[in-house]
């Protein structure tokens, strides 16, 4: 839907102050419109549009207005250059409809012209891969520089599939100048020499270690027993500034990343424990069996345009990461693709909890923050409505963050055939790890958004009792003086049993960390089979 923001007319910018405050705002920016950015005559003024949406700037001359100024907006002067000899009504218009451009991200403040000579590539190569300059161009400053970041990344493909075949194509093809493949190609060969790039062999094979890939600044990882290469390479410990991206099967779905580095975390381990709660643990299993050294079926499972498609997206997603024109979509996600009906779908990978090796990288983070006071349930009311909508709007943000079908920490909401009268009940699905998936419902008495935030928080609590490990003892006994046993507590079983693991909680009241019995905060966990304390 495009807004409606009036632009000032010569009448009202001469009379208002505010016209010329927006102006010296702006006067010493470089407007530079996008190239995708279309604007079109209105019976009230002019229409500002792209694929993505649009805006309407009302005023009886807006239009002439626009297309007078708009053909200069190249970043290449200031507005205040481009506002010369206009009088005070002119400049407060053009003001407005930069403004409005800035405001939508239909165009942005080009930066002065750097003084020190950045890296560029040849003039061979700017005319050759002029059109990828230009995409550079259009969604970020300093394209040529960025074009050369990617032209100079060395990239390894260790894959003797269609996938790597086509991925070293895209790569080639689009300006990088140096890769390395594990088998030889005419194809590839012919397309270096054409381009003015290095296509090396890599004697070491598919199965590359660290120190066979020294001088790759990005490895792709493909092909048959693609899971458990990566997963050696994780484990080796990525060498700093590395990259790694894996295109993996898992069942009939090939996933792509999610790319790590050396200080990464949301790893392939973690897709993998993802994926394997949420959709297959048996496909999650012959993974984890080729990690430990079963060997993988032979040959591939993605030929012909499926591999086209999935080569040269790993090609492009190194062009995005390398010259930052737009984010990589594999940085901190899996791009996951149904064999059977090609759908994708992109989702984020969080580091999960029995991940050795991103837990070891969270150790070092600091602990959350304690709240100031107790968070107790407020029903909503006519009067607090508001307040309804901003829970609307704080479930939405958790749930695009936590709740997704293949790599969420819940993998769905399981209310829509729900009667939701006289109560408004949601229920939420959660892995617990080894195939065991559990809904958990909750109610609320006004809202659905109340009954699945009420959900989301109890999956949360059994999430944490049954996936989540229990702090080491260091941790446990870490900056607490005083000691609770189980007879302090309502739920003591009165067995006598010793607790067999401590650890620390913090009261709500004096915010004084307390050791206290694993068992009485994890009741249904396994520590607890002796009934230290009642569940």
């Amino acid at each position: 839907m495009a807004a409606n923001t009036p632009i000032a007319t010569p009448a009202t910018a001469v009379a208002d102050p505010a016209g010329t405050g927006t102006f010296d705002a702006l006067a010493a920016t470089r407007p530079r419109i996008r190239r995708d950015v279309l604007f079109t005559e209105t019976p009230g003024g002019v229409l500002f549009h792209n694929a993505d949406g649009g805006f309407h700037l009302t005023g009886r001359t807006a239009y002439r207005f626009a297309s007078l100024v708009v053909p200069h907006l190249t970043g290449h002067h200031r507005l205040a250059e481009l506002c010369a000899g206009f009088g005070p009504a002119q400049r407060a218009m053009a003001a407005e409809l930069v403004k409005a451009l800035y405001g939508r991200g239909f165009a942005r403040d080009v930066p002065e012209p750097r003084s020190a000579a950045d890296p560029v590539p040849d003039a061979a190569a700017a005319e050759r891969f002029a059109a990828q300059i230009a995409y550079v161009d259009h969604y970020a400053d300093d394209a040529s520089e960025r074009f050369a970041r990617f032209r100079a990344t060395r990239v390894a493909v260790l894959g003797d599939d269609e996938i790597a075949r086509w991925c070293a194509l895209s790569l080639l093809r689009n300006g990088c100048a140096r890769i390395g493949t594990v088998t030889e190609c005419e194809e590839i060969t012919a397309e270096a020499a054409q381009a003015g790039a290095r296509a090396d062999r890599l004697g070491a094979g598919a199965g590359a270690g660290w120190d066979a890939l020294d001088g790759y600044d990005v490895v792709v990882v493909s092909g048959t027993g693609a899971g458990a290469r990566t997963h050696r390479l994780l484990a080796a410990g990525i060498p700093g500034g590395r990259t790694l991206i894996p295109a993996w099967m898992f069942g009939e779905r090939v996933v792509v990343g999610p790319l790590a580095t050396a200080g990464s975390t949301g790893c392939w381990s973690c897709a993998v424990l993802r994926l394997g709660g949420n959709v297959s643990a048996a496909e999650a299993a012959a993974l984890w069996g080729e990690a430990a050294g079963v060997t993988p079926e032979p040959g591939g499972r993605v030929f012909g345009p499926v591999a086209a498609m999935v080569g040269n997206l790993i090609g492009y997603e190194i062009f995005r990461l390398t010259t930052g024109a737009l984010p990589a979509e594999t940085d901190g996600q899996v791009l996951v693709q149904d064999l059977a009906s090609l759908d994708v779908r992109a989702e984020p990978v969080r580091p999960h909890p029995r991940c050795v090796r991103c837990a070891a990288l969270d150790d070092g983070q600091p602990p959350a923050a304690l709240p100031e006071g107790l968070a107790l349930p407020v029903t909503a009311t006519v009067a607090t409505a508001r307040d309804a909508e901003a829970m609307v709007e704080e479930l939405n943000r958790i749930s695009t963050a936590l709740v997704r079908p293949y790599t969420g920490v819940f993998s769905r909401y399981d209310d829509e055939t729900l009667t939701q009268t006289p109560l408004k009940v949601s229920r939420v699905e959660v892995a617990l790890g080894a195939g065991v998936r559990r809904l958990v419902a909750a109610f609320d008495v006004h809202h659905l958004a109340g009954a699945r935030m009420r959900a989301l928080y109890a999956a949360a609590a059994a999430y944490v009792e049954h996936v989540v490990p229990p702090a080491g003892e260091a941790a446990a006994g870490a900056g607490a003086d005083r000691v609770l046993g189980p007879e302090a507590f309502t739920t003591s079983g009165g067995s006598g049993a010793a607790p067999a693991a401590w650890t620390v909680a913090t009261s709500l009241l004096t915010k004084e960390p307390v050791r206290v019995p694993a068992e009485a905060v994890r009741t249904f966990g396994l520590g607890n089979h002796h009934r230290v304390h009642l569940a």
